[in-house]
């Protein structure tokens, strides 16, 4: 059986843009068989090197829109960009995912976002995103071929 790699992507000095984060934490202390897990903060050719390494990755990170804080859906890696205004890792999956490819690697890339609300420096994840992290986890847990469908 092929191992998957769970990628949680984020910043905890900065409210909900720790998200990713929780999520793979969550998922980490589950201990699930052939998921190996990384926590990532912002370095796109680290993220693109572990991403090269496996046929599965799932990427979880804190996203922005209009939906309420702590809606989980999955997301399109493909349409993904960098968040400058809120995001202060500045990672862009996008930019990893061709890193990887360029590096000899196709992973089947999955893209789970977090709806986050407050990223000021110094904030804590709203109590939404916390639970939603967790939600991420236990989808996972029950169904991990399918982490967090789309809500």
């Amino acid at each position: 059986m092929k191992r998957t790699l769970v990628a949680g992507l984020g910043n905890e000095l900065r409210g909900d843009d720790a998200a990713g984060l929780l999520a793979a934490r969550a998922i980490r202390v589950l201990g699930l068989d052939n998921v190996d897990v990384e926590e990532h903060s912002g370095d796109v050719a680290a993220l693109a090197e572990s991403m090269a390494r496996y046929a599965e990755v799932v990427v979880v990170d804190a996203v922005v829109s209009s939906a309420p804080p702590g809606t989980v859906r999955e997301l399109n890696p493909d349409g993904a960009v960098t968040r400058a205004r809120s995001s202060s890792h500045g990672l862009g999956v996008s930019e990893a995912l061709a890193l990887a490819l360029a590096l000899g690697a196709a992973p089947h890339v999955r893209l789970i976002g977090i709806e986050g609300s407050q990223f000021a420096l110094g904030s804590k994840p709203c109590t939404a995103v916390a639970r939603a992290a967790r939600e991420v986890a236990e989808r996972f847990a029950s169904r991990p071929e399918e982490p967090a469908p789309c809500a």
